[in-house]
């Protein structure tokens, strides 16, 4: 199980150069493809700082992408609306309200 230092941790991967040597000389050397891990020691406000921005970066990524396909899928939806070129005009307007909403 885990206790509350380990969710204080991040896991790290560190690179091949600096893969650990076996303690039995006898013993094969590791392979290329083994890493070893370390666990870096964060504070809880530092996690919670970096969870709170990895949120909301992801939170406007997804609305750069979905923002305008359901403007579009709002437009083709009206009464009437047609295939044209008229419907990509204005595609992000409103945008920086959604991303600061909630």
């Amino acid at each position: 199980g885990f206790d509350s230092k380990d969710n204080r941790n991040v896991l790290a991967l560190i690179s091949k150069k600096d893969v650990a040597k076996p303690s039995n000389p006898s013993s094969s050397a590791p392979s290329s493809s083994q890493s070893v891990t370390h666990k870096l020691s964060l504070s809880p406000t530092s996690v919670f700082k970096i969870g709170l921005i990895s949120g909301a970066l992801a939170g406007i990524v997804v609305d750069l992408i979905l923002f305008p396909l359901d403007t579009l899928k709002t437009r083709l939806q009206a009464k009437g609306a047609k295939l044209t070129l008229d419907l990509f005009q204005g595609i992000y307007a409103g945008f920086a309200p959604a991303v600061v909403a909630p």
